[in-house]
């Protein structure tokens, strides 16, 4: 009886509730057509007003030509989405009526909405466009290309477009859209009309900012509230999400600092200087799906700076990260660790910003076309698990530009402390292709950290087919650091005799064993004490050398010749041809 009674009560305040909405509430046209969607009786009975009470719904709501139906249309404020139009004041009107009513969801249609200048997602407030995936067929560097080029605006598709003018030459300046806590960004396509394809990039700000400006000195100057959730009273911005956000050519992609449990999935694009850059999280936060490519232009100009300067991901302060499914092409650093450091108080009293490196689990990344894959800087004790990774670090002046730097799959700095665990990870790639001013040799791992600095290899596959055994070609594997290293159960797989692994001077402890070579093993131990370093169970190809530039018994293990005539087959580049990957 109780629960009937309650029902019929919620549906009594729901009636009411429609009522209040006004007579364009009950339209005769499905909710599917007006955009929005019909409001439910546990809602309706929330916006309903109580008996002596005033109205429920504030006066945004109830302005002239505006139906709120649970959900906030840009179109009602005035937005135009013609591509010309500045949509900047009417898409923040929307999101700050949807703050009014204490959190709801702000539409935007289809269209083109131009954004001189910067959007705030209120608290409890969702930014919902209609895209989903990619778009059409995008630049590619046209030389025909202009601002305001229709056949640019139809390789987006047709979306929920954001063109953001606003914050051009300024880094470090407003971003396209700050979030504020428990808030969504969600279906949103972002171009910058007046990024040029075929020339270097022009600096703007982030994309995306999971942390407003005003919330983040908040949180420096009470930084114990970051742990305690962004509700009301909250100082950070507390389980925020990006989802479906296709970023075609934004200088700095997404920028989540002091944003505990943010989550990101589903992100595409090309993103010229920064993607994603994670740190002072304080709490667990997942990045899944992203995906960051030369979607928009592949011009010598734009790949030339990425591989200079761009970083795709950045990780740095955070407590357990979960990363997984993420892919970073031709950039500087695919994957950089480095230090956060400490922020002083942003106010009298305050206790400022812990400082830190990045922990978590990592699994499934991809780099391709990097100078350096992997660049550990910072990380911390507890460890960074990289599992099922695959990375190459080499340049094709045809393909993907060319700089002055060696490339290398992974990196360590002279101050790299931490624990990094590599498994099940494949490396692989020649140095550099025909045509490039590099050698096309090359290492795959160059550690030279201090004596915290930690990192092993586990059942990893070592790939490469220029390197050979003079003493003119680097070390697969370089340990030159001070710190521990360890190399088990992993396998070499080159092409003609190579050297593997150096265990260099300096190194505090070393175990290299349970491997497979296809030639040698080549292990240099340049340390000499077997209680710090031990080489032990390494074996190779019974028989001799077995790949195509063998000379003898390796003739005998024509499966394994076999293969590397299919690989040069596919990449003749590898074989000293000028075939493309």
């Amino acid at each position: 009886m109780g629960r009937r009674g309650g029902r019929a009560r919620a549906a009594a305040r729901a009636a009411a509730a429609l009522a209040a909405l006004g007579p364009g509430a009950a339209g005769a046209r499905p909710a599917a057509a007006r955009g929005g969607a019909h409001l439910g009786l546990d809602e309706a009975a929330r916006l309903a007003p109580a008996q002596g009470e005033g109205p429920a719904l504030p006066p945004c709501a109830r302005g002239e030509g505006v139906v709120f139906r649970g959900r906030v249309s840009v179109a009602d404020f005035g937005a135009v989405g013609d591509g010309r139009t500045d949509d900047t004041g009417a898409l923040q009107a929307a999101l700050d009526c949807a703050a009014e009513l204490g959190g709801a969801a702000v539409e935007v249609g289809l269209g083109r909405f131009r954004v001189d200048g910067a959007l705030t997602v209120p608290q409890d407030v969702s930014l919902e466009g209609l895209g989903r995936g990619m778009g059409g067929d995008h630049v590619w560097g046209r030389d025909t290309w202009r601002p305001g080029d229709p056949e640019l605006f139809r390789s987006v598709g047709n979306k929920s477009v954001l063109l953001a003018y606003g914050g051009r030459g300024e880094a470090d300046g407003a971003p396209l859209i700050s979030m504020e806590a428990n808030s969504v960004v969600t279906g949103l396509t972002v171009l910058y009309p007046e990024q040029r394809p075929l020339e270097e990039p022009v600096a703007y700000p982030f994309a995306v900012d999971l942390c407003s400006r005003a919330r983040r000195e908040a949180c420096r100057a009470a930084p114990a509230a970051a742990v305690q959730g962004g509700g009301p009273g909250g100082t950070c911005c507390s389980n925020n999400m990006v989802s479906d956000l296709e970023l075609v050519n934004a200088y700095q992609g997404v920028r989540a600092q002091m944003a505990p449990r943010f989550f990101l999935q589903r992100i595409f694009g090309q993103c010229l200087f920064r993607g994603v850059v994670a740190e002072y999280t304080f709490d667990i936060s997942r990045v899944n799906d992203v995906h960051f490519y030369t979607y928009w232009s592949s011009a010598e100009p734009v790949l030339t700076f990425m591989r200079r300067q761009g970083v795709g991901f950045t990780f740095g302060r955070n407590d357990w990260l979960q990363v997984t499914r993420t892919y970073a092409w031709s950039m500087h650093e695919a994957y950089l660790f480095r230090e956060s450091p400490e922020l002083p108080p942003a106010s009298e009293g305050g206790a400022g910003v812990g400082g830190g490196c990045a922990n978590g689990e990592f699994t499934n990344l991809s780099a391709d076309f990097s100078v350096q894959a992997v660049r550990l800087e910072c990380t911390s004790p507890t460890g960074v698990q990289i599992v099922g990774g695959e990375f190459t670090a080499f340049q094709n002046p045809s393909h993907n530009g060319t700089t002055e730097e060696t490339p290398v799959h992974v990196a360590s700095t002279p101050g790299h402390e931490g624990v990094v665990k590599f498994s099940g990870c494949n490396f692989w790639g020649p140095g550099a292709f025909p045509g490039s001013v590099l050698p096309p040799e090359h290492g795959v791992a160059d550690l030279r950290g201090a004596p915290l600095e930690t990192v092993s290899f586990d059942g990893c596959t070592f790939m490469q087919f220029n390197n050979t055994d003079s003493p003119a070609s680097p070390y697969l594997l370089e340990l030159a650091g001070r710190g521990s290293y360890s190399v088990q159960g992993s396998t070499f797989w080159t092409s003609q005799p190579a050297r593997h692994v150096r265990v260099g001077p300096q190194v505090g402890m070393a175990l290299v064993a349970n491997n497979l070579f296809s030639s040698g093993p080549l292990v240099t131990d340049e340390v000499g004490d077997p209680a710090a370093v031990a080489l032990s169970g390494n074996v190779r190809f019974r028989g001799g050398t077995p790949g195509p530039a063998a000379g003898g018994g390796g003739a005998a293990h024509g499966g394994y010749a076999r293969l590397w005539e299919r690989f040069f087959a596919r990449f003749p580049f590898a074989a000293g041809g000028a075939g493309e990957l």
